[in-house]
């Protein structure tokens, strides 16, 4: 079959709509159904399954961080021996969170795929890209929000893209069509009813039961520390410590967590039987050695979370080049946009409106406003005005309202 005779997917939706559920109940059928690949690190931590398999960037799989070098990949044929390994054990090269991917990448990757695909005595192989266009935006190396999505890119109009409407994660029914005006920027017409049920703040509480969204990484540390640092008791550290080359997004992981008991954490592994996903909220209830016993947020229920190691292995050889053990926890009294997306947030969530930032982030609000499944969970500190100052939809992304 040749690659421009091969479809390529493309499965949409908003948060909560059922697009990881799709893409499971698929591989639970089939386990060759996809391979599956994050556009980001902290996406892939969230991809991390219930059978502790360390979620995947693409851009870890495709060996590349700058697009570069995934271009001397393409033309050294590098990249071509990992392509046939995955379409020789899956028909999908599934890409979530394909709303944070550039065009220039998605591009570069799509080509390599068609080149692959050129050659006649290669297992035909697909791309399914995930996500959602009205969240976060791409981000550039540099940092700066100013690359161009996905759907801009040359290859997009061949993919066949599936919409999914219904969001699953509320069932309030007020509250979807509230965050259905948000997508379609269409706020200033249920303002009125945020205004009602959620209401509005002046100032901060220090004490919210949650997490307080912060712009930067540096904010949300220092809270999280300060919070720390009013509880009393011995705080304990648990080192992360690594063998050999680890896997790729171990840079997201600390070097070593403090904790004290009573603290709120967040859990940052799945464990499904045991009844705690990665964003699960917990306070800790002792700290031992080697372990962590937690009661968990909203059901009470007491676990104990232990070190999580995680290999590194070579998809095409299947060979461990490096692991990482940590402490999957991570002090939950502050958060980023970036670091909720995709969670189902399961205490509060605290934000200030008209934040410089978030009036310049492109889906924040939308993505913010849909992590929890009940809108009460919401304080909002600031007005109506505010409000709708802090839904920015670039105009680029219009046609996805």
């Amino acid at each position: 079959m040749k690659g421009n005779h091969i479809k390529h997917e493309a499965l949409l939706g908003p948060p909560g709509s059922g697009k990881t559920w799709h893409i499971n109940e698929e591989l639970s059928r089939d386990e060759r159904f996809g391979y599956k690949t994050a556009s980001t690190g902290v996406a892939a931590l969230i991809a991390t399954g219930d059978d502790n398999i360390m979620g995947r960037t693409i851009h870890s799989v495709l060996r590349f961080v700058h697009p570069w070098q995934l271009r001397e990949a393409i033309e050294t044929g590098r990249i071509y021996k990992t392509l046939k390994w995955i379409g020789v054990n899956y028909d999908r090269l599934i890409i979530d969170e394909i709303s944070m991917l550039s065009a220039e990448i998605f591009d570069l990757i799509v080509h390599a795929v068609n080149e692959y695909n050129s050659d006649g005595r290669n297992p035909p192989l697909k791309i399914l890209a995930v996500g959602d266009f009205l969240q976060l935006p791409p981000i550039s190396i540099s940092g700066e929000t100013i690359t161009l999505p996905a759907f801009m890119g040359t290859y997009w109009d061949t993919f066949e893209v599936t919409k999914l409407t219904e969001i699953k994660r509320q069932n309030n029914t007020e509250f979807l069509e509230v965050l259905r005006a948000i997508r379609e920027d269409r706020l200033p017409e249920v303002v009125d009813w945020i205004e009602e049920h959620i209401g509005f703040h002046n100032k901060e509480d220090k004490e919210f039961i949650g997490s307080t969204i912060f712009s930067t990484n540096k904010a949300v540390n220092s809270f999280n520390q300060e919070k720390l640092d009013k509880l009393t008791g011995r705080c304990k550290i648990y080192k992360t410590t690594q063998e050999g080359n680890p896997p790729p997004i171990s840079s997201r992981i600390p070097k070593e967590i403090k904790l004290k008991v009573g603290a709120l954490v967040c859990i940052k592994v799945n464990n499904l039987k045991e009844g705690y996903a990665n964003g699960s909220l917990a306070t800790i209830l002792e700290l031992g050695k080697t372990w962590v016993k937690v009661e968990l947020f909203r059901t009470d229920e007491i676990r104990t979370i232990v070190f999580n190691t995680q290999e590194n292995i070579v998809p095409e050889t299947k060979k461990k080049v490096g692991s990482i053990t940590y402490m999957p926890l991570k002090l939950a009294y502050a958060t980023t946009v970036h670091s909720c997306q995709g969670l189902t947030i399961e205490g509060g969530l605290q934000c200030k409106l008209g934040d410089p930032f978030l009036k310049r982030l492109h889906g924040g609000l939308n993505v913010i406003l849909s992590r929890c499944k009940d809108p009460l969970l919401y304080r909002l500190i600031g007005n109506k005005e505010s409000l709708i100052q802090s839904n920015y939809i670039d105009p680029r992304y219009k046609q996805w309202c």
